[in-house]
C-alpha cells in the first residue's frame, strides 16, 4: 500500500510539473502589443472585426483595426516603437500593418486615413507610411499631420522631412520640409490657377506645395490635440 501511495504521488507531482511546462504564460509575461491606446477624449472606439471596442486607455491595438472618433472625440495611440499618433475628431484611421523586431524597434508601420485627420511623432526607425486615398506620405522620423478631406488630401510638416506622393492624380514624390504643406485636390477643375487680368484661366491645379500660415497650422495642431 505504501508503495502504491509513492506511485500515486510521483506520477501527481510528474503531472504538475509538466503542466507547469505547457501552461500560457501570465500576461505580463506574454509579447507587448505593437502599440496600444494611451490617452483619449470623448468616446472613441475601435472596430476589430464586427465588434465595436471602447478605446480606454491600455487597449491594445491591432493590425486591422478600424480606430473610430465622432465630433467630440479625439484618440493617442503610442506604438511600441515610442511613435506617437493622435487622431483628431470625426476620423476614421485604419491600422494596415505595425511590424516590429524584437527589441520593440520599427521595421514597417502603414495607416490608413480613411476620412479626418491624424498627427504623427515618428521615432527614428523603419518606414512608417501613412495613406490617405491615393495619396502616399512617407517618413523615418519627423511630425506631420495627414487629412482626407472631402474634396482634398493634405499634408503638413512640423518637424523633420517627409515625401509626398499621389500617383492615383500623377503628383510625382516631393519632399516637403518644416512649415510646408501640401494639397491634392480630387476635383483639379474645380481648382484652377490664377491667369493674368484679361486672360482666361490657367491650368487646373491638382497639388498646391506652400507654406502654411499660422492661423492654419494652429488650427490644424489643435485638432490633433488630446486636452
Amino acid at each position: 500500500m505504501t508503495k502504491l501511495f509513492a506511485s500515486l504521488a510521483t506520477a501527481i507531482l510528474g503531472l504538475a510539473v509538466l503542466a507547469a511546462t505547457v501552461a500560457p504564460l501570465p500576461a505580463a509575461a506574454q509579447d507587448d502589443p505593437a502599440g496600444q491606446v494611451s490617452r483619449t477624449a470623448g468616446a472613441p472606439l475601435v472596430q476589430r472585426g464586427g465588434e465595436l471596442l471602447a478605446a480606454t486607455p491600455g487597449l491594445p491595438v491591432e493590425v486591422d483595426d478600424l480606430l473610430i472618433t465622432d465630433a467630440r472625440s479625439r484618440l493617442e495611440v503610442t506604438l511600441a516603437d515610442r511613435s506617437v499618433v493622435v487622431i483628431g475628431p470625426a476620423s476614421s484611421v485604419l491600422v494596415v500593418s505595425l511590424e516590429t523586431a524584437a527589441d520593440n524597434t520599427r521595421e514597417g508601420t502603414v495607416l490608413d486615413v480613411v476620412s479626418g485627420i491624424l498627427r504623427a511623432t515618428v521615432t527614428p526607425g523603419g518606414s512608417f507610411e501613412v495613406r490617405a486615398r491615393s495619396t502616399v506620405v512617407s517618413v523615418r522620423s519627423t511630425e506631420f499631420t495627414v487629412e482626407a478631406a472631402p474634396d482634398r488630401v493634405s499634408a503638413l510638416v512640423l518637424d523633420g522631412v517627409v515625401t509626398v506622393a499621389d500617383p492615383g492624380h500623377e503628383v510625382p514624390p516631393v519632399q516637403l520640409t518644416r512649415g510646408f504643406g501640401i494639397d491634392i485636390f480630387l476635383d483639379a477643375q474645380a481648382r484652377e490657377t490664377d491667369g493674368q487680368p484679361g486672360e482666361p484661366p490657367g491650368e487646373p491645379m491638382v497639388a498646391d506645395v506652400h507654406i502654411w500660415g499660422p492661423q492654419r497650422v494652429a488650427a490644424t495642431v489643435l485638432r490633433t490635440r488630446v486636452p
